[in-house]
């Protein structure tokens, strides 16, 4: 059967997706692999990798500059997803398309996957498969609520009519709705998974083989072991794929997204030998010379850096108020930013202005707990929680858009 794999990377992160392709040339070499770069080739050294390379904006016009500019980097990534995928089905003679994420790595054939549902056609993974009533997992369980049951790190259809309907609407949803929001509970293309039982139900494989998207979230229901020759087995199955969501390239430690304290639990030897396998291979790949290269789209043409407050408020407008080409300092969004005093030229600005980046953050807390013990004093218990309620709504970056109206259009409102 004809196989098709793909990823999507940006320039900084190519070296994991050059050794994710490694991987399937040594256990997929007939299957098509390609690599799509979202923020292009230009500075690559393209003719001397060993894997072909597709330049994103090759793929997409000027006409998605909206999509390149309201979401950041991850949103961005996850928003064309469905949209390669019927690319690759309508140029290609595949009966099957594998997504995976740059930072997984193939340990065997996929051929088990589907295999085991010859008539489905659509492919997940949950985060969890095995419910635990002490719900003492290293990465919390609830967090899954707001990403999704699915994990889209892993993610493969097959060619049929009703794959055609499900990536239309897929597709349709992710170019309004793509976003990383707890407010609104969407998680970029993985939350609108959950849907997929329901709308695709009968068309849908749930993947349930140990081995396949094993990864820090599931660990604590699996048990990973070492066999010869760099083989690994997972609860007695073997090992398939292996993602490395938030993997730790200058430390030791498994990911990043799991506390401190809990990390002892990926302290086996097994995962430390295949971390520091996978650690190595990525950093021969080029690690550390790719992983200085910034994203193309986090700037205007000019070099301004965009900050995530700036993204938001073009979201805020909407597809009838968001000026066409946002990237360039000559355009009507641009213009706007500069007249309203907001445009952002410090360095927290790429960073998302985090803790991190915030200056005496330990003193501006306490001046702010003492004001709203004042506030409390003053105006008793019922106000204050309305002030907590305000707070909640007017945080929100979208909230304030009226920064980029006249005084006399927002009297007006």
């Amino acid at each position: 059967m004809s196989v098709c794999i793909f990823t999507i990377v940006a320039r900084n992160y190519l070296p994991l997706a050059l050794t994710l392709a490694d991987s399937v040339a040594r256990h997929h070499p007939e299957a098509q692999m390609h690599i799509y770069v979202v923020d292009g080739l230009d500075g690559l050294p393209a003719a001397s990798y060993a894997h072909t390379l597709t330049g994103l904006d090759s793929v997409l016009g000027p006409e998605f500059d909206a999509l390149r500019f309201q979401y950041n980097i991850t949103e961005f990534c996850t928003s064309v997803k469905p949209m390669l995928f019927a690319r690759l089905l309508a140029q290609t003679q595949a009966e099957l398309v594998y997504y995976l994420d740059p930072d997984t790595w193939l340990f065997g054939r996929l051929d088990p996957i589907h295999q085991a549902a010859p008539d489905a056609s659509i492919f997940l993974t949950p985060h969890l498969l095995h419910c635990r009533p002490d719900g003492d997992h290293a990465y919390p369980e609830y967090k899954h609520l707001w990403e999704g049951i699915f994990n889209l790190g892993f993610c493969a259809v097959r060619r049929s009519t009703t794959t055609d309907r499900f990536l239309a609407w897929w597709d349709k949803r992710l170019r309004e709705y793509c976003y990383a929001d707890h407010f609104d509970g969407l998680h970029t293309d993985q939350k609108w998974m959950d849907y997929v039982p329901a709308y695709f139900g009968e068309h849908l494989h749930i993947v349930r083989q140990q081995g396949v998207n094993v990864a820090h979230w599931n660990l604590d229901e699996r048990t990973l072991e070492k066999g010869p020759s760099d083989t690994y087995t997972v609860s007695g199955e073997a090992l398939l794929l292996f993602h490395f969501s938030g993997f730790d390239f200058a430390g030791e430690s498994l990911t990043r997204h799991v506390e401190t304290q809990s990390q002892q639990r990926y302290a086996s030897p097994a995962l430390q030998a295949l971390s520091s396998s996978y650690r190595e291979a990525v950093k021969k790949n080029g690690y550390a010379d790719h992983i200085r290269l910034s994203y193309r789209y986090n700037y205007f043409d000019n070099g301004q850096p965009i900050s995530p407050l700036q993204r938001r408020l073009y979201r805020a407008l909407g597809p009838s108020g968001g000026a066409a080409s946002p990237f360039a300092h000559g355009g009507s969004f641009y213009q706007t930013l500069s007249r309203r005093g907001l445009l952002d030229f410090s360095p927290a600005a790429l960073r998302g202005h985090s803790a991190a980046t915030l200056p005496q953050v330990g003193r501006l807390t306490r001046w702010a707990q003492a004001g709203l013990r004042v506030f409390l004093r003053c105006f008793g218990a019922s106000r204050y929680a309305y002030l907590l309620k305000f707070f909640n709504k007017f945080a929100r970056p979208e909230n304030h858009v009226f920064l980029l109206e006249d005084k006399a259009e927002h009297g007006q409102r």
